[in-house]
Formats: C-alpha cells, structure tokens, sequence
C-alpha cells in the first residue's frame, strides 16, 4: 500500500506518468503475493484505470475498473461509496466507448 500511496502523491501532483509506473509496480507486487484479490487490490486497479482513463486509453481503463468491479463482487465491498464512484466511471466510460464507435 505505500507504494500505492506514493502513486497518488505523484498523481495529485499531476505526474501521471510517474503516478502510472507506482501503481504497476504495486500491482505486480500484489499478483507476486497473491493479494490483487482484495479491496485494496480493488482500489489499485481502480486507481489505473484513472490513469489509463486521464491518458485517454479508455479501453485499458475499462478493462481495470471491471477488474476492480469483479474483485469488489467477491469481496462484497461493491456496496460502497468507492464501488459507487467505481459503477459510475464504468458506465460513463462504456458510454464514451459507445458514442466513438461506429454505428
């Protein structure tokens, strides 16, 4: 988790980039410990999904928050406010993903 912290520190800063590296380190930290599967696992692949969404790669953002989705389902941490604000950048970012698609 401090590594994940420290990855919020850079991106509250606006070092995305820097933010981004932190959290792929954390997240292979995690799958190295068997602990991706948790809420904080949840909350990380949450957080790179807002990386991927602010560089615009919003496919890769998608696929980290079902990710997020998936674990929080299994942890029964959905029904919360993070699993809420996590609901709703799925649907913007499906939404966004619809409107760029060709009809």
């Amino acid at each position: 988790d401090l590594i994940t912290n420290i990855g919020l520190i850079h991106l509250s800063r606006g070092h995305v980039e820097s933010a981004a590296n932190m959290f792929a380190d954390a997240k292979q930290i995690r799958i190295q410990t068997t602990t991706l599967e948790s809420p904080n696992g949840a909350n990380l692949l949450s957080n790179l999904g807002a990386i991927c969404f602010k560089t615009g790669d919003l496919q890769g953002a998608l696929n980290n928050f079902q990710e997020a989705k998936k674990i929080k389902e299994q942890t029964r941490t959905l029904e919360t406010p993070d699993g809420a604000t996590l609901l709703r950048n799925i649907s913007a970012i499906e939404s966004m993903l619809a409107q760029a698609s060709p009809a």
